[in-house]
């Protein structure tokens, strides 16, 4: 009997022994971690995404062969900076032309693919951020987001 009093002390002391190193170790008590930094790559400050509006989806027809299509998008620009959002609402009206133009001399068998709805996003993009490099000497405008886009 006194054995198993014997046996059942050290095995429980054992227990106690595993948990204490368990909960120390957790805390980082033996073992050391050697924490290496990274070089970090400069960081530019772009400021935050800025979504500008168009105040009005653009409509306006385009030629299908002996049909007339009508077509409406509705876009929003993307800047950064709150500073970029002041110009870009400054310069709406001259936006909306850019962005007109360059719509109405899309053709429209174009705009039926996802391809010819890209091109005529990136020239959109294109035809802003000129614009604005003449106006301003900045482009401004990081994006064009086509956000409605019907076709009739």
């Amino acid at each position: 009997m006194n054995m198993k009093i014997v046996i059942g002390g050290v095995a429980g002391l054992l227990l106690l022994v595993v948990a204490v190193f368990f909960i120390l170790d957790s805390q980082g008590y033996f073992i050391q971690e050697e924490v290496v930094e990274e070089e970090e790559a400069p960081k530019v400050d772009v400021g935050n995404a800025f979504y500008v509006p168009m105040p009005k989806a653009f409509i306006f027809n385009l030629n299908d062969g002996d049909r007339v299509r009508t077509v409406q998008i509705s876009v929003q620009l993307v800047v950064r900076g709150a500073e970029s959002e002041r110009i870009a609402l400054n310069n709406i009206p001259l936006l909306e032309n850019a962005l007109l133009n360059e719509f109405s001399s899309a053709e429209y068998k174009d705009l039926l693919t996802q391809a010819g709805r890209q091109e005529l996003n990136s020239n959109s993009l294109r035809a802003t951020q000129s614009v604005m490099k003449k106006v301003m000497g900045d482009k401004v405008i990081t994006q064009v987001l086509f956000t409605g886009f019907v076709i009739q």
